[in-house]
């Protein structure tokens, strides 16, 4: 069902028990060592259980409920297997249609690349893009950015994601190099789901030898919630790699997860991006100042740039400046646009509009 997913059905008058059993063999089984090219491999599995009519009236309800339960034993610490009740909530279930939406988005080529600008807080003028995904529902309305993260927890589909992505971004820079555009450097985000998978670097390193684009033209942006999750070795892999390789990586979210300073100074990033909720009372709270003036201190003793995510008023904006923050990003600044209305406004004056 997947490039990791499988599902196996159990028809028996006494099916609920033998998929019981048959679940602990399995996972038994996948817990053996596996020898490959020389190699001991570690597997595991985590499984979902659904049975008829208990737990859906039809084939649809039951692979919808056996995911949850899927879903519910990765929670629980993986490497388990979870039966599905219906007090697994609203979470999870969100969860399951968050994935089913996007996978119908990809399937119907419903996904979309916008691009948003990122300006110099000196020049006031625009040096490079981030590119954001979007999806448009049945009806071509644009759906929620929030509504669909949790999508990005499952590993394939977070590759399928990462690829269509990519393969719309290095479309767009090819055209923009041809027509001479100067859009600067264009920000990827990358999430946990994708490190994990841990051919990240090398997988990104080749699409970009394919697509004859210099690594320089790009940048990786990493959540701080990435570095305190599963996989960390695998993050530290694969950026010390596309650093290597002449991507920049920038540290998101800075001050709202649980990374320490420790890893700040262990991986080789280029710049710091402030979280929007330290922007969003800017004006008028002094702790909030405070803490951008300390993170900009910090970025600026170990050589790092910075921008400030969500400036929306020019409030912020002066206020950003005068506290040494390089680079914004907004609405006040730009809002996220397709790809043809990009390189337009790139390298001109910021206009409030």
């Amino acid at each position: 069902m997947g490039g990791d997913e499988f599902a196996v059905i159990v028809s028996s008058e006494r099916a609920n028990a033998r998929a019981t059993f048959l679940a602990e063999d399995l996972l038994e089984a996948l817990r053996r060592p596996v020898t490959f090219k020389g190699r001991i491999l570690d597997t595991r599995a985590s499984i979902g259980l659904a049975t008829y009519p208990h737990h859906g009236a039809d084939a649809s309800e039951l692979l919808k409920n056996a995911d949850i339960a899927l879903y519910a034993a990765k929670s629980f610490g993986r490497g388990g297997f979870t039966t599905y009740v219906p007090s697994m909530g609203n979470t999870l279930r969100k969860r399951a249609s968050a994935i089913a939406t996007v996978r119908e988005a990809i399937a119907q080529h419903r996904l979309e690349t916008h691009y948003q600008p990122k300006v110099d807080l000196r020049s006031r003028r625009v040096i490079g893009y981030e590119a954001l995904l979007r999806l448009r529902d049945d009806e071509g309305g644009l759906i929620p950015a929030h509504a669909i993260d949790q999508a990005f927890e499952d590993i394939e589909l977070a590759r399928q994601i990462g690829d269509t992505m990519f393969e719309r971004v290095a479309n767009d820079v090819r055209h923009w190099q041809d027509a001479r555009l100067p859009v600067g450097k264009i920000a990827l985000n990358a999430s946990a789901a994708e490190f994990r998978a841990g051919d990240f670097a090398p997988r990104l390193l080749q699409k970009l030898r394919r697509a004859e684009l210099s690594p320089e033209l790009f940048e990786i942006e990493v959540a701080e919630t990435v570095l305190a999750g599963r996989g960390t070795d695998y993050v530290a892999t694969a950026l010390a790699d596309l650093a290597d390789a002449g991507l920049c990586v920038a540290l998101d979210e800075f001050g709202t997860g649980a990374s320490s300073l420790a890893q700040l100074k262990r991986l080789p990033f280029h710049s710091i991006k402030i979280d929007r909720t330290f922007v969003e009372t800017l004006e008028d709270d002094n702790a909030d100042q405070a803490i951008i003036r300390a993170i900009v201190g910090l970025a600026d003793g170990l050589g790092l740039g910075t921008t400030a995510v969500g400036v929306e008023t020019l409030g912020q904006m002066d206020a950003l400046h005068k506290l040494g923050c390089n680079v914004g990003q907004g609405k006040l600044l730009g809002l996220p646009t397709p790809a043809h209305a990009v390189g337009m406004a790139t390298g001109s004056p910021f206009v409030r509009t």
